[in-house]
C-alpha cells in the first residue's frame, strides 16, 4: 500500500470517528424524558466503537509498515499498549486520554461479551459524554502523524 493510500484510509477512519463523536454528543444531550429504551444500548455501542476505531487505525498503520498484528486473548491490551507507547502517536496523548482509552477498551470487552440490554444509563453516561473530546485527541495525534508522512512524500 502506498503512503497516499494509507493517508486516505486513515482519514476515512477519522471521518467515521468524527461521525461517532457527533451522534454521541447528540445522544448525551438528550434529556432523560426524551430518551428511548434503546438509547442506553446505543450509548454502550458508541462507547465500544471508540476502541474499535482506534484498533482500525492502528491496524491500517501496522499493515502499511508490515508490523505484526497481535493475536490471542490479550491482543486488545497489546494493541492499546503498542499504540500508547508509540512516540509518534499514543505517547503524545495526555495521561488522562490514555487512561480513558483503557476504560473504553474495557467497556468494549464488556459490551461485546455481554448483552445490549444489560447496561444502565449511569454506566454509559460518562463514557458517552467524553467521546467527542477523546475523538478530538485521537484525531489530533493521527493528523500530526499523517502530516509527517505527507512531509516524506514532499506534499
Amino acid at each position: 500500500m502506498s503512503k497516499r493510500a494509507l493517508i486516505e484510509e486513515i482519514r476515512w477512519e477519522l471521518s467515521q470517528l468524527r461521525r461517532l463523536a457527533t451522534v454521541a454528543a447528540e445522544l448525551a444531550a438528550l434529556p432523560e424524558a426524551q430518551r428511548d429504551p434503546w438509547d442506553t444500548a446505543a450509548a454502550a455501542k458508541y462507547a465500544a466503537d471508540v476502541f474499535n476505531g482506534l484498533e482500525n487505525l492502528w491496524k491500517r498503520r501496522c499493515t502499511h509498515l508490515k508490523e505484526p498484528w497481535p493475536e490471542g486473548p490479550d491482543s486488545h491490551a497489546r494493541i492499546l499498549n503498542d499504540f500508547l507507547s508509540n512516540s509518534s502517536l499514543g505517547a503524545r496523548l495526555s495521561p488522562e486520554i490514555a487512561e480513558r482509552l483503557r476504560l473504553y477498551k474495557s467497556f468494549r470487552h464488556r459490551f461485546i461479551h455481554g448483552y445490549a440490554f444489560e447496561p444502565l444509563w449511569e454506566t454509559v453516561e460518562t463514557p458517552l459524554r467524553l467521546i467527542p473530546e477523546t475523538v478530538a485527541a485521537l484525531e489530533s495525534v493521527w493528523e500530526r502523524w499523517i502530516s509527517e508522512l505527507s512531509d516524506d512524500l514532499g506534499q
